[in-house]
């Protein structure tokens, strides 16, 4: 049989090991894909310009502060100057969100044990959510032609049944490369 946590990148790997109980058998493990790691990087399209923006209005409100040889003029390009601060800032805050989610994707890893389903978030801190088989209510597969795809895990009651009144919350699995795989680990483990 294979080893469901064999592709998972070692950091991952580790991480789950960490977090499994005792004779606890991992059924399907993953991670989430490579273009859902990137997914955040069209929000460049504003970052760049507006970072650009504000560097060329203080470098221009700059060397007007320089060519002005009076003082009120110097004084009125240094507040323009001023003015572009909160566009580079601004714009230097999303060039880096893409990133700092990308890291996030990199360090998630989900597994279905024959207990639970375990989601571990290794970003700084280290972040674990958990729903135990029997309190899942209902599943919903969201498949991509690529395989990839998204699960949506209702919970409610301990063997609770899937009506909307039963339900106490929902669980993401994100962007995992095959979602149908995992999925079919969940129904395996709920029936057993």
């Amino acid at each position: 049989m294979r080893d469901p946590m064999a592709l998972l990148a070692p950091a991952n790997r580790a991480a789950l090991e960490r977090e499994l109980a005792a004779g606890e058998a991992v059924g399907w493990a993953g991670e989430m894909s490579r273009g859902t790691q990137w997914a955040g990087c069209m929000v460049w399209l504003v970052a760049i310009p507006f970072t650009v923006f504000g560097l060329l209005w203080m470098l221009i409100a700059g060397l007007g502060m320089l060519a002005d040889s009076g003082a009120m003029a110097r004084v009125t390009s240094g507040l323009g100057a001023l003015f572009g601060l909160p566009f580079l800032v601004i714009g230097l805050i999303l060039l880096w969100q893409p990133m700092r989610m990308r890291r996030r994707a990199r360090g998630t890893v989900y597994a279905v044990t024959d207990r639970r389903i375990l989601r571990i978030v290794r970003a700084g801190a280290t972040e674990l959510s958990q729903v135990p088989l029997d309190r899942i209510a209902s599943i919903d597969l969201q498949e991509y032609a690529d395989g990839s795809g998204n699960l949506t895990v209702r919970t409610g009651p301990p063997r609770a049944g899937t009506g909307d009144d039963d339900i106490e919350a929902t669980y993401l699995i994100v962007g995992i490369a095959d979602a149908r795989a995992a999925h079919r680990a969940i129904e395996e483990r709920r029936r057993a």
